[in-house]
């Protein structure tokens, strides 16, 4: 009886070894990791020097873009340093140092800077005023953390926004808003080519068959009486004045001569890039170009109010969002065939978490 138990007690004893054995090597191999405040599973994974695909294997559970203090597995191997070519200085004794980093895209130094400041990477079409808009600060702030801009905005560039504040969330500070006050007033002006006097006497099947100005014309006036409706809900006095700007460049110049277009809060159109340009240099208010051009980017007027971005700019952002937040859903993509379209395409299927890209694409210009 007592050689059977310590037959028995010699066993467990070799399991317990066993055990221990695996489990220091498993401590060995992988150790945990505490999220931090705006990272994602690719920015550690960077840091490990892995793939985000691994990261995400090693981590089944856990999405892409974790919360702060979640607990995830890391190789255990020392975290990649991030360190100042300025005279070799880190992270934590660079707070002085930030004014000395060249802001061009090219310097791994930008990467310190993101930890201090919101940073903003200068486009073709930017200026003061959509930069000031956009981010909810002023001209004299933007230059007093970029002296630099007092020669002006140039492209090739970061700027710095603000300083981080660490109890803010990103998404807080990136986004600008929009408040409502209930019992405001507010004066617009819509500008829009309906060539009333030319189609007054033509049916309106006709009208709408042939004129393809005409379809666009109407969608566009019936989504702003949409908005404007949904403003008024909210409580806000819309006084809305609508001009009819006929033929390109037509009507415009007896439209701001006879009317005071600087009396309203804000003016949305024309739609032609030029007429808007007219309009802007004219008044002193935001004007709002309603839809796309692609002679938008040369827009100088600090009061044009651009409401899509260039092609080139979209397509960027939505490269890098897709990359950024892919969680293993399906990618389908309605594609041309054209070289542009493939190029986007290909730079989609180059990230390491990405295997397949559905395609659909049109025949005779139509998708059944």
């Amino acid at each position: 009886m007592g050689i059977k138990y310590m037959k028995h007690l010699k066993f467990i004893v070799f399991l317990c070894i066993i055990t221990f054995t695996i489990s220091c090597g498993q401590q060995k191999k992988y150790i945990e990791y505490k999220v931090k405040e705006g990272e994602t599973i690719r920015t550690i994974a960077r840091d490990y020097n892995m793939n985000t695909r691994d990261l995400l294997r090693l981590n089944p559970d856990v999405s892409r873009r974790p919360d702060a203090n979640t607990v995830i597995l890391v190789p255990n191997q020392k975290k990649r340093e991030q360190t100042l070519n300025v005279g070799g200085t880190t992270i934590e004794d660079i707070s002085e140092d930030l004014d000395t980093i060249s802001l061009k895209p090219d310097n791994p130094g930008l990467d310190i800077v993101r930890k201090f400041y919101i940073l903003h990477e200068v486009k073709k079409g930017d200026t003061f005023y959509s930069l000031t808009r956009f981010y909810n600060v002023t001209k004299e702030e933007l230059i007093a953390l970029n002296p630099s801009l007092k020669d002006g905005i140039k492209l090739d560039t970061y700027i710095k926004i603000r300083k981080i504040e660490k109890d803010i969330e990103k998404e807080e500070i990136l986004i600008y808003q929009d408040l409502f006050e209930y019992n405001i007033s507010l004066k617009a002006a819509l500008l829009l080519p309906f060539k009333t006097s030319e189609l007054d006497t033509i049916s309106a099947d006709k009208i709408f068959d042939t004129n393809m100005l005409a379809n666009i014309v109407t969608d566009f006036y019936l989504g702003a009486e949409i908005a404007i409706d949904s403003l008024r809900s909210k409580g806000i006095n819309i006084d809305f004045n609508i001009y009819d700007t006929g033929d390109r460049n037509s009507k415009i110049k007896s439209i701001l001569s006879n009317k005071d277009l600087s009396d309203n809060d804000v003016i949305i159109g024309p739609i032609y890039n030029d007429e808007a340009e007219t309009v802007a240099d004219k008044v002193k208010i935001p004007v709002v170009f309603p839809v796309f051009s692609s002679s938008q980017k040369d827009f100088s007027s600090s009061k044009l109010i651009k409401t899509q971005p260039d092609k080139e700019i979209y397509k960027e952002e939505m490269i890098a969002f897709i990359l950024e937040n892919y969680n293993g859903e399906n990618i389908v993509i309605v594609a041309d065939n054209a070289a542009k379209s493939n190029s986007t395409i290909k730079a989609i299927k180059k990230h390491d978490s990405i295997f397949e890209v559905a395609m659909v694409m049109p025949d005779k210009g139509y998708i059944q």
